[in-house]
């Protein structure tokens, strides 16, 4: 529906579409492609364009060298648990209580022992002696044809696309999907966006349309005074709660340093502030706000309280 719109879009294609599959089945060794990458970070990658889904979107493979590793030491945590576990289950366990038949160590292990990739063959064998009293037994064995066929997949992850930029540049865009999601996380904690029952979506296009100028809003607020602090060489500036300092100021701290200011207006047109100090002004200079116009309206409260306290 995207591309059909119009739009743009980069994605990770599920794992269990036909095409993934396919890929993991034959190729065996990506650290041999030549496209390569690393990161801001000193994340390295190595990247390949091979064929385009059933939809006719482009495929860019992408192997990180972090999350293979990652997935290979998770694996075997995972792994010594597991065969842990089945020992102890094997040598102290079965044959007493309610681990007795075949069905409840059977389902003993379904429930305690996790398995992931089915990576152990695991064998529930009942027995009987020459007095007709059954016993069981557990045999288990890692597979290590199963072990190489996970690897091979180990910081595998395939990116779509319908954007003609190239590889690397999909990769980079498709990293900065992070703080998009931090962004629109605002809609529901800073911006406090409630549930509305609208019925046209003309009217839904229209209020989606609003809260995006809001997130673009305070995004550029937070873009400004970063560089303003960094161009000043601020490093931190106290407008956390407890007057903590931080260098990385959001739209929520901002806010939160200005809730307690009051504006007063009065009939005869004439409005003051009460309640700013120094570090409401720092924080103004920085977003490069004119002060001139706060400073007068707390210069004539000043001068209503000293005319009401002399009188």
């Amino acid at each position: 529906m995207i591309t059909e719109s119009g739009g743009k879009l980069i994605s990770i294609l599920p794992a269990n579409r036909k095409e993934v599959k396919k890929f993991h089945e034959k190729e065996s060794n990506p650290k041999n492609w030549i496209l390569t990458y690393k990161s801001n970070s000193g994340q390295n990658y190595r990247l390949k364009e091979e064929g385009t889904t059933k939809e006719g979107l482009r495929m860019i493979w992408v192997y990180s060298y972090n999350k293979a590793k990652q997935e290979r030491d998770k694996r075997e945590k995972f792994l010594q648990k597991d065969l842990e576990k089945l020992k102890v289950l094997s040598e102290k366990k079965i044959n007493h209580y309610r681990l007795k038949s075949k069905e409840s160590i059977e389902k003993h292990i379904t429930k305690h022992i996790k398995n992931k990739e089915n990576l152990i063959d695991i064998q529930v064998i009942e027995n009987q002696n020459d007095n007709g009293k059954k016993t069981c037994s557990i045999t288990y064995q890692v597979s290590q044809e199963k072990i190489d066929l996970a690897r091979r997949k180990d910081g595998l992850f395939p990116l779509i696309t319908n954007k003609k930029d190239s590889p690397v540049s999909i990769l980079e865009q498709y990293k900065n999907q992070p703080f998009l999601e931090n962004r629109f996380r605002a809609l529901k904690s800073t911006l406090e966006v409630a549930p509305m029952f609208l019925e046209k979506p003309e009217r839904i296009e229209a209020m989606l349309f609003l809260y995006f100028i809001a997130l673009m809003i305070i995004a550029l607020i937070e873009r400004k005074i970063r560089l303003a602090m960094k161009e000043t060489k601020v490093e931190k500036i106290p407008i956390l709660p407890q007057n903590k300092k931080t260098a990385t100021p959001t739209w929520a701290a901002i806010r939160y340093c200005f809730h307690k200011i009051t504006s007063v207006e009065f009939d005869t047109e004439q409005s003051i502030f009460k309640g700013i100090k120094d570090i409401h002004l720092v924080v103004l200079k920085l977003l490069n706000i004119p002060l001139d116009f706060f400073k007068q309206k707390m210069e004539w409260w000043s001068w209503e309280i000293e005319i009401k306290t002399s009188g």
